[in-house]
């Protein structure tokens, strides 16, 4: 029988301990020594510093996971890319190679933040291609409903409030006609005090502690998140428009005066809104209206460009 599982934080072998079963086929190189966990929820409100539990996820959701949570490790995008199984969330207390979009890295103090993966291969490559944004309407729907905090989106990829990044996005695949999977990768600050947090060299960077004002349950952020994803994927071709105006409505870039770096030029213009695909269409001084892929670095006039 499947366990909920846990890594143990200072034993680790090649074989997962007898009674916990294997998490798939696929875990079986994981190489960390997982141990059940019979912690219940602990309500709302989590203790600063405390583990994140599988069971207290568990005991939130309303769809069905399979929940590993590993104290350490270089990447949840990288495992579960080796992993290759849909259903399977891993979670890190703290990872050394997390990284966010355009090689960027995603730092973060132990037992602060969401640092969560998950794989996906819908049968529809289109589907695949939405991920994207799929994964952060999802991101900003459980911080809406964990805290109440109005929480969007800044294009692509950042989750913010008020305009201070809390989170972000990294989906990678290949979308291609050879398509066989996407890893969706989520980070979300949560417990951080202004003092955890890493410098910001474009835009603020900030926490749910810090914009509640209160401390907030990271396996209530989880549990929240996995069921919104859950929900959406499986919604995708019957509610694909509904969900895909959500997001829309979120991303927090549109009305702004911005700066597009690309491949071969910086220009400046208005974003206008998003396409059907979920391009950023920028009005370039022309009045051009011009569709901006995630490729390009988008920065609203004010922002340092990196």
């Amino acid at each position: 029988m499947l366990c909920e599982q846990r890594s143990n934080p200072h034993q680790h072998s090649d074989k997962l301990r007898e009674g916990c079963g294997h998490l798939d086929r696929g875990l079986d190189g994981v190489r960390a020594e997982l141990r059940c966990s019979a912690t219940v929820s602990r309500g709302d409100i989590d203790p600063p510093g405390s583990s994140l539990w599988p069971r207290g996820i568990r005991t939130r959701l309303s769809t069905v996971w399979r929940i590993v949570v590993i104290e350490a490790l270089g990447s949840t995008n990288d495992l579960v890319s080796r992993v290759a199984t849909p259903g399977v969330a891993v979670f890190a207390e703290s990872q050394e190679n997390g990284r966010g979009r355009r090689g960027r890295s995603w730092v973060a103090p132990a037992r602060t933040s969401i640092l969560c993966s998950t794989f996906w291969r819908p049968d529809d490559l289109n589907h695949g291609r939405d991920l994207f944004w799929i994964a952060a309407l999802c991101g900003a729907r459980a911080i809406q409903d964990v805290t109440g905090l109005p929480a969007g989106v800044k294009w692509p990829n950042d989750l913010v409030i008020s305009e201070r990044k809390v989170g972000g996005v990294l989906v990678e695949g290949s979308f291609s006609d050879g398509f066989n999977g996407a890893v969706v990768g989520i980070g979300i600050n949560v417990c951080q005090g202004s003092e955890e947090l890493p410098p910001a060299p474009d835009y603020p960077v900030s926490s749910l502690f810090i914009e509640s004002g209160r401390t907030v349950s990271r396996e209530a952020v989880a549990a929240a998140l996995l069921d919104h994803l859950a929900v959406v994927n499986a919604t995708w071709g019957c509610d694909r428009n509904r969900s895909f105006a959500e997001w829309g409505r979120l991303v927090s870039t549109i009305g702004q005066r911005v700066r597009v770096i690309d491949a071969h030029r910086s220009w400046e213009g208005t974003a206008i809104g998003v396409d059907g695909t979920g391009q950023l269409v920028v009005a370039d001084q022309a009045g051009l209206a011009v569709p901006v892929s995630d490729a390009s670095s988008v920065r609203a006039l004010g922002e340092v460009d990196r």
